[in-house]
């Protein structure tokens, strides 16, 4: 089933909903219109329960190359903070989205579209893509989280060096720092992405949903904090399985 908004599609097909941003004329960038169908989007994916997996990713050669930049110039100082909040808003809902979220960067991601590649769970480019965050480059700070992000994805001194020189690092470059998940040979990103969202699906949901929400907690506690959250929930889950356990049935399925 596909669904058409003006700024980006919906494709659900087996158990993998794709979203595609769809305004290749400009590389697909955002503006509020955009921001908003996002997170539409998202609510749909979350409230379906046929969905186990999103993808992410652009129309044409980009993935996206981040925000409207000729929107944002008619904005006053509002309707600009209007639209940061926004954008902080639809990285945060991917974030904390119950299924895993696979960005597919079919070419450039900078800016915003690096920090949109950083909310997902993991990233897969093409060989040919290029990422990098851009600001310095405009004269401004990131808005969408790269700040944050960035340096608790690849360390604090190589997230200052990207945010402080603006350069962009080929998929290849991006994978030894780690930014990079997964580099798909030119050519078959789809096939490497559809073949790892359907590894996705075909594991239990509440094993993913509760190692994803264990993950993005423990990033931002203590260590012994975490510890004690994943506890719980593996006790209350061995608990909740007894309950519906015949006797003598093996506590762990095996894959």
């Amino acid at each position: 089933m596909n669904t058409k908004f003006e700024r980006l599609t919906l494709k659900r097909g087996g158990q993998t909903a794709v979203i595609t941003l769809s305004r290749p004329e400009v590389r697909n960038c955002l503006d509020r219109q955009a921001l908003e169908e996002l997170m539409s989007v998202l609510d749909i994916c979350e409230a379906d329960p046929s969905v186990r997996v999103v993808v992410l990713t652009g129309a044409g050669g980009a993935f996206c190359s981040g925000a409207d930049l000729k929107y944002l110039g008619s904005q006053d100082a509002h309707g600009f903070a209007t639209v940061i909040r926004l954008f902080h808003a639809a990285c945060d809902q991917l974030e904390r989205l119950t299924k895993p979220v696979v960005a597919a960067v079919n070419g450039v991601a900078i800016a915003g579209g690096l920090e949109l590649a950083l909310a997902c769970d993991l990233i897969v480019a093409a060989g040919d893509a290029e990422l990098g965050d851009h600001h310095a480059n405009i004269g401004t700070i990131p808005g969408g989280g790269s700040t944050q992000r960035l340096p608790r994805r690849i360390g604090v001194s190589r997230a200052k060096d990207l945010i402080f020189t603006g350069r962009r690092l080929t998929a290849a470059e991006a994978e030894a720092i780690g930014l990079v998940d997964r580099v798909a040979q030119v050519g078959k990103l789809d096939q490497a992405v559809m073949e790892l969202a359907e590894s996705l699906a075909a594991k239990d949901p509440w094993v993913l949903r509760t190692a994803k929400y264990l993950i993005n907690q423990g990033a931002r506690a203590e260590l012994a904090t975490g510890l004690r959250m994943e506890e719980q929930a593996i006790t209350e889950r061995q608990f909740e399985a007894e309950k519906h356990r015949g006797k003598g049935d093996k506590p762990w399925t095996s894959s």
